[in-house]
């Protein structure tokens, strides 16, 4: 049971409201965050959306630090390295790098990845977004601990127009974009894939005329963090990145929470209720239940103040839909699986990476099964 402050909704309730499309929170959203304050700013609604390039083909993806980097080119400037971050709104580069953000539009092109590490090939576009919108600003990559210079983030202004595949833990990493995931829920399952429906949360509405002014990419999961003592599972709702690696949790979380982690699952919703370790142990027991992805491993964990900005952003943006997010959960449990971010059909797909034949299994994918 999740203890909270008098009066504080039960879990059971907020799973109940979640379906509903009703909040108990009685305080409005405020849109906090340099990225959320910037989608909200300067709304671009009803514009053309236009890409050049050839969907379903990877792009190799620089693996810096677990964090995954693409060589951009901003209209005819210099190649810089972007981080590919599906926790943020908006494209942010660091061009003329002002005090304050500067909107702006520009022509974004994705390299290839080799064609930019081997000084024998010519550069080669793999995808490019004329009039695409550029926040451009003094933004600090240092603090991400890589060793190649970031100088900016591609999001989900950009990233959200496709269905996305990421395979971050393979040997030759890479996103692929696709125009869609064909396919029923249904089929997808039989298919071998956990699919999560209504997984993107957030989105919002600004006086400007845009409605919405940001569409709700917040990829946020119901999760059953293990502890490394082998104790019972504990529920989590984790917003999904790829600008932190470890499980990184707010503080008051991280003292509910179980550190070290050592295994890690990710539950869509229970036709039951349930929260999630409790329809986790369910589906692994019966055989029955909702879609889950269980990796086992040596999750470190991280503690933000719950005054950071980035998780306060976070919290206020999806706070309609899901009251109390914990926290982050980065890279280092993505690598386990192969992603799909279906983000024209509201669903995340995921389903383990294949380990070598002589290797332990050390993830577990559960579509999900009626027993029918």
């Amino acid at each position: 049971m999740r203890l909270g402050p008098p009066n504080q909704t039960t879990e059971r309730e907020k799973r109940e409201a979640r379906r509903e499309g009703v909040s108990h929170d009685p305080v409005r959203p405020r849109w906090l965050g340099l990225a959320v304050a910037l989608g909200l700013l300067f709304p671009r609604c009803g514009d053309e959306f236009r890409f050049r390039g050839v969907l379903g083909q990877p792009i190799p993806v620089r693996d810096d630090a677990s964090l995954p980097l693409l060589p951009v080119r901003i209209d005819d400037r210099p190649i810089r390295w972007a981080l590919l971050d599906i926790g943020s709104p908006i494209t942010v580069m660091r061009l003329e790098a002002p005090e304050s953000p500067r909107e702006g539009e520009a022509t974004v092109a994705v390299l290839d990845t080799r064609s930019v590490l081997d000084e024998a090939m010519e550069d080669i576009t793999r995808m490019a977004f004329p009039g695409a919108s550029v926040y451009d600003y003094a933004w600090d990559g240092t603090a991400l601990g890589t060793a190649t210079t970031v100088d900016g983030v591609l999001g989900g202004d950009l990233l959200g127009r496709f269905a996305l595949e990421m395979r971050l833990g393979i040997e030759e990493p890479s996103i692929t974009f696709f125009d869609t995931v064909a396919g029923e829920d249904s089929e997808l399952s039989a298919d071998g894939w956990a699919v999560f429906p209504s997984a993107y949360k957030g989105g919002g509405r600004t006086d400007a005329g845009c409605e919405p002014a940001l569409r709700g990419r917040r990829l946020v999961v119901d999760a059953c963090v293990f502890p490394a003592d082998g104790g019972p599972g504990v529920d989590a709702s984790l917003a999904v990145t790829t600008s932190v690696v470890d499980l990184t949790l707010g503080e008051e979380s991280a003292t509910r929470l179980p550190s070290p982690v050592a295994r890690l699952a990710i539950v869509a919703d229970s036709e039951e209720l349930l929260g999630p370790c409790e329809e986790l142990a369910r589906r692994e027991q019966s055989g029955e239940g909702a879609a889950a992805v269980r990796a086992d491993g040596d999750f470190a964990v991280e503690t933000l103040l719950d005054s950071n900005l980035g998780l306060v952003a976070a919290r206020a943006e999806v706070a309609n839909s899901t009251p109390g997010i914990d926290g982050f959960l980065g890279t280092a449990f993505l690598e386990a699986l192969r992603v799909r971010l279906d983000y024209p059909g509201a669903r995340l797909l995921a389903r383990c990476e294949e380990a070598p034949d002589d290797a332990p299994p050390t993830c577990l994918t559960l579509p999900r099964s009626t027993g029918r």
